[in-house]
């Protein structure tokens, strides 16, 4: 994040979903976050009646990771299949060159390595049209089961997949960025079949989609600041989780719709200037701090009109609050009672800062700002939609550093990663804010409606 200078309402009653469609009288609830909830979906293990595929992968032996490829696979290539006709008005074709598990020291290669040593497999996964096939390192699947879950090895198996659908209908003449996004849509489309309970060989568990996402925001993004046209681009954590969570919102037909050399990305090239910073893009600590109370103070004085109230800035404080009801285990928290954002431990915030980036701290902060919007608009922080609704006026936020704005303070390559790992990161267990239970899917989802739509599109306008 960079700088271009020297650097109450009456409270309004939830309503349930049902009481607000059906029944006249009924107070207003959150509205505009109706994404499919995987918190609603049942948790499981394997499905009932669950028997191990036996997908043919070359070279591929007892090791569980191969076993969780060959499950996937078979899911994969059968659910593509099912939505292909209609999508693409023919049936799809699965890589005619076979699939491959290479591990070292075995002495093996797929088609397009030029030998079992060629370091083009390792510690990787790919799609090659040249001989139509798909290869991986069983390694890598090994500890992305391990350190994530079944899922990760799924999803990253559905988007070489995906690749293959781009071979087939003609269409990998788009920059790299494009495609290997694309490929992330393909492989959320198939995260929701496994929601649907659609595969016989997965079982959906939200906290397995969590992971993912936070995988998919850690593991695959593209170097932060490398040129999005660059060969090879994949895109920056956030242009690759909302991929993913678009294709599994909308379907193929996003994945087949959206994605072309029109699309807008975050990945962006570090400016000459940046890189002369021994750590480009970061602002310092206390200037990040001190940006976070001039955006997000300006920016809902400046749009609570349009909200329908009227802002009341909260104060800023740091340490323990004198009074008791405003007591927080999160290192972030608003207080209703006397209007202000608490930080518990200063020392805590910039470990904050520290691990996630300048944004990633500021995005902390601008959820317990969001809350503060929130309750100023005459909603309570016990309605469900509270954290989702936060998360999408933060997103707003962002959004509105990418251009012109009264601020002066705009956004530097990276943010929007640092913004996507920090809500990814912060569920139950994590003492920077109050996630309120909501999964990281549906915290992540809603960041993406703000950028997208800005505040109108929160559901929380007056």
């Amino acid at each position: 994040m960079r700088s271009t200078h020297t650097r109450r309402s009456r409270r309004r009653v939830l309503a349930l979903g049902l009481c607000a469609a059906l029944l006249a009288g009924c107070a207003s609830g959150i509205a505009g976050l109706a994404a499919p909830d995987p918190e609603a979906l049942a948790r499981a293990g394997k499905p009932l009646g669950y028997t191990p595929s036996d997908f043919p992968i070359e070279y591929a032996g007892n090791a569980a990771a191969d076993q969780i490829a060959r499950d996937a696979l078979d899911d994969i290539t059968a659910y593509y299949s099912s939505f292909y006709p209609d999508v693409f008005g023919h049936e799809f074709e699965p890589p005619t060159g076979g699939y491959f598990s290479i591990a070292p020291g075995e002495g093996h290669q797929s088609g397009c390595m030029d030998g079992p040593d060629d370091q083009i497999i390792e510690d990787n996964a790919f799609y090659c049209p040249r001989h139509d096939e798909v290869a991986y390192w069983r390694p890598l699947l090994a500890r992305y089961a391990q350190d994530y879950s079944d899922m990760q090895v799924g999803l990253v198996l559905a988007h070489e997949l995906g690749h293959t659908i781009q071979a087939r209908e003609d269409v990998f003449d788009v920059r790299s960025i494009v495609a290997e996004t694309q490929a992330d849509c393909f492989a959320g489309v198939w995260a929701a079949s496994v929601a649907a309970g659609r595969d016989p060989h997965f079982s959906y568990n939200p906290a397995d989609l969590d992971e993912t996402l936070l995988a998919w925001a850690l593991e695959l993004p593209s170097e932060v600041g490398s040129d999005p046209d660059a060969r090879g681009q994949h895109g920056s954590a956030f242009d690759r989780v909302s991929a993913l969570q678009e294709g599994y919102e909308q379907g193929p037909e996003a994945c087949r719709d959206n994605f072309d050399d029109h699309r807008v990305f975050t990945q962006a090239e570090f400016s000459a200037t940046e890189l002369q910073s021994a750590d480009p893009g970061n602002a310092p600590y206390d200037m990040a701090v001190a940006y976070a109370q001039t955006v997000f103070g300006g920016f809902y004085a400046d749009r609570f009109t349009e909200l329908g109230g009227t802002w009341v800035a909260p104060t800023l404080e740091f340490g323990a609050a004198d009074e008791p009801s405003c007591a927080s285990a999160e290192t972030v928290s608003y207080c209703e009672v006397a209007n202000t954002v608490f930080i518990s431990d200063a020392d805590a915030l910039q470990r904050v800062h520290d691990e996630y980036g300048d944004f990633g701290m500021i995005t902390a902060m601008g959820l317990a700002y969001g809350t503060a919007a929130i309750v100023q608009l005459g909603f309570s922080v016990a309605d469900p939609q509270a954290m989702p609704a936060a998360s999408c006026l933060t997103g707003a936020v962002a959004s509105a550093l990418t251009s012109v704005n009264p601020y002066r303070i705009s956004l530097s390559p990276g943010d929007f990663d640092e913004a996507t790992v920090m809500l990814l990161s912060a569920d139950r267990g994590n003492s920077i804010v109050d996630t309120g239970g909501v999964s990281a899917f549906a915290r992540m989802d809603a960041f993406r409606a703000g950028v997208k739509g800005g505040v109108t599109s929160c559901g929380v306008t007056g």
